[in-house]
């Protein structure tokens, strides 16, 4: 305690030894303690320093003894509080080091996944979904394969398919959905329900829209990319030959039933029918009898055996089908004829 009032003593005296006004004992008093410790000689120096300034000078010159021992010790507070600035940077500097390495390794990491690319293919048949990294939940037709990154990066959330697939997207305005196709047709999303049938060996891409807004971006026949809107309750349907995008209405339950295990048909023809269940029976449909293609059928297929579906649709119609054995083993689908 005695020692602080000594200390605080002197750092009083040194205003006046500055400019000379100490007697002898009072200077050599000062100068002890000056050279007693490099801490009070650093503090004579900052209060020389401090002295020495214009601002001080005017607080000496023009100010009372009182008003400039106040100034002093606001300017010694300030020393303080440099101190404690400058050992804040010291752990500061000790501590960064191991957060920038911590930073750099996160952000490896997450870059490293953004880059890792997850592929989840639907067997022939059967009927599959999964949940993209962004919460969407995709819903996949026989054959379907989608392939997205582990974690989303960058401005926008894309995937890719080669298949039929439903996707409910979660909604992220400023991060926009994109859907590639293997028909190199892009479906632009912020937040909706929809269909894309868009499988490689097709001759067509079909969006359809349940909910929400999508965009179509497709290349012409000169190779420019058009963009084309379509609201709920309509299809997009871009000819992959032609280049070339018809917007029409579209019975959405019928083309969406697939994904809830069924077959839905409203005055569907048959052409449409029979693509229905080629894609969930993972059979193909030869075509002998082009004129019974006009037909149209209405009705629900639920859980039923091919070989039944097939009679039905006889009994409806002028098809007639018969199951072609084997005679190319390269051929991985039933193939069945229609006549």
């Amino acid at each position: 305690m005695m020692e602080d009032n000594t200390t605080q003593k002197i750092q009083t005296m040194l205003t006046r030894y500055f400019t000379g006004e100490l007697n002898d004992d009072s200077r050599h008093a000062v100068e002890e303690w000056i050279h007693a410790s490099d801490q009070n000689r650093a503090i004579a120096e900052q209060m020389k320093d401090i002295y020495q300034a214009a601002d001080t000078l005017y607080a000496m010159n023009e100010a009372d003894e009182d008003t400039a021992l106040g100034y002093f010790h606001s300017k010694m507070r300030n020393h303080s509080i440099l101190k404690f600035v400058r050992m804040v940077e010291r752990i500061a500097a000790i501590l960064i080091l191991p957060i920038i390495i911590f930073a750099a390794i996160q952000y490896y990491h997450s870059v490293q996944r953004s880059h890792e690319m997850v592929q989840f293919t639907t067997n022939p048949g059967m009927i599959g979904s999964t949940h993209l990294p962004d919460g969407s939940i995709v819903s996949l037709n026989s054959g379907t394969t989608i392939i997205y990154p582990k974690e989303f990066s960058g401005d926008e959330r894309r995937v890719n398919i080669s298949g039929e697939a439903y996707f409910n997207v979660a909604k992220d305005r400023s991060h926009p959905f994109i859907v590639h196709t293997a028909n190199n047709a892009d479906i632009k999303v912020y937040g909706t329900h929809f269909n894309v049938e868009a499988y490689s060996d097709d001759d067509f891409v079909r969006t359809t829209l349940e909910e929400g807004s999508v965009a179509v971006r497709y290349p012409d026949c000169n190779g420019n990319w058009e963009e084309r809107k379509i609201v709920p309750g309509e299809m997009a349907l871009y000819s992959v030959k032609n280049h070339s995008m018809e917007v029409k209405k579209a019975d959405v339950d019928v083309v969406v039933s697939w994904k809830d295990g069924q077959l839905i048909f409203r005055n569907t023809l048959a052409s449409d029918v029979l693509n229905s269940i080629a894609k969930r029976y993972n059979v193909q449909f030869i075509i002998n009898n082009n004129q019974c293609m006009g037909n149209r059928f209405t009705g629900k297929i639920e859980q039923q055996r091919l070989d039944k579906i097939l009679d039905f649709l006889s009994l409806m119609s002028n098809m007639h089908f018969k199951y072609i054995t084997g005679d190319n083993l390269k051929t991985p689908k039933q193939r069945i004829a229609v006549y």
